[in-house]
């Protein structure tokens, strides 16, 4: 095979692979404490993933689901999303606990991976999902945890019916520091420029209207 051939598909797949990774790089976070910042400040669930770099049920999971367009923007504004992977030399606080990464695995009971932790609106775990499920699933889950009905209905149930369950469109008045840091710690909140799909957490300035854009959260000063 030509020499220049070859280096042409190496470069076509260092693109390509590249060009994935970026995918996820707007709402996936890897920091257990900013996902919790950034759940309170943008009254957005967290999900935490367990997993770890050989896991093969985990990478088709990132590589399948998790580009996922209707996943990914449904993960862009209605959760924060928080993949942990077993570090030792990385360290958190949770509930007055000093731990590091792989303690973490044991404190949430995540024996296996992917295991998925899904928080409430006050931080709270409520529930586990264990094993890569796929995009249609993966997305009705996500939705009838988001479904606000006082019926008593399972997700099977929920799924059968097809109820449709909608992003929600608010607007957050913040404190300077708070926009502030999450325009430092969350990949998914920017400020207002060109070519930002409407999933994009926007922070407007002062003599910008609200009105002129279509994006789901948009952040404001107080």
């Amino acid at each position: 095979m030509n020499k220049n051939f070859l280096i042409f598909l190496s470069f076509i797949f260092i693109f390509l692979f590249s060009f994935s990774n970026d995918s996820l790089k707007d709402f996936m976070i890897n920091d257990f404490n900013n996902g919790i910042e950034i759940s309170k400040l943008m009254d957005r669930n967290l999900i935490l993933m367990f997993s770890t770099n050989k896991c093969p049920a985990c990478t088709k999971f990132k590589n399948e689901v998790l580009k996922n367009e209707e996943v990914q923007k449904w993960l862009k504004t209605e959760y924060i999303f928080v993949e942990i992977l077993p570090d030792s030399s990385k360290k958190t606080t949770y509930k007055n606990y000093n731990l590091n990464y792989t303690q973490l695995f044991s404190v949430f009971n995540a024996r296996s991976t992917p295991t998925f932790i899904f928080f409430d609106d006050n931080v709270e775990p409520i529930g586990s999902l264990i094993g890569a499920y796929p995009s249609e699933i993966f997305l009705n889950l996500l939705k009838f945890l988001k479904y606000d009905n006082d019926e008593n209905i399972e997700i099977n149930e929920f799924m059968e019916k097809n109820i449709p369950v909608n992003i929600r469109k608010r607007i957050l008045n913040l404190k300077d520091e708070e926009i502030e840091k999450l325009l430092k710690i969350d990949p998914n909140t920017k400020k207002v420029s060109k070519n930002l799909d409407k999933y994009t957490n926007i922070y407007l300035d002062d003599d910008l209207n609200d009105n002129n854009y279509n994006n789901f959260i948009i952040l404001k000063k107080e």
